[in-house]
């Protein structure tokens, strides 16, 4: 039973890995890195497409007022970390040459969410959302 059990936790994991999301947010919470507790809230709509087998992000920013696009860009994912749940993942901006780290929760059963990291600031931002399948380059 117990190697049944790490076989499916394996399959599932890997399935994340290799796996291509499109991942809707409406909202995003300010999370204390110490205690993971939301201490603030911002309605924004955004949208991630997620290839890990392309190796690349696509993140939009919708203008909620008069409903186009505010903002787009390209990421290079240039690391990938796979868990139980979730994939730790770096991405690097054509823009800024900075990477920045995200974290995509997938519990099964619940809601999904990714978190990015701030790096240097006590607190990191949590995007609330839903997740559905993304067609890219490689299938």
């Amino acid at each position: 039973m117990r190697k049944l059990m790490i076989a499916l936790v394996f399959a599932f994991t890997a399935q994340l890995a290799s796996a291509q999301f499109s991942f809707y947010s409406t909202s995003t919470d300010l999370l204390n890195k110490s205690n993971q507790e939301a201490f603030g809230h911002e309605e924004k709509t955004q949208l991630y497409h997620i290839s890990f087998k392309d190796m690349i992000l696509v993140h939009t920013i919708f203008d909620d007022e008069n409903g186009g696009v505010s903002d787009a860009q390209i990421y290079q994912i240039v690391e990938m970390k796979e868990e139980a749940d979730k994939v730790v993942f770096q991405a690097k901006s054509g823009v800024s040459g900075k990477t920045y780290e995200y974290r995509l929760f997938i519990p099964e059963g619940k809601d999904p969410s990714m978190v990015l990291v701030i790096a240097g600031e006590d607190y990191d931002l949590r995007y609330n959302g839903v997740i559905s399948n993304l067609k890219t380059i490689k299938q």
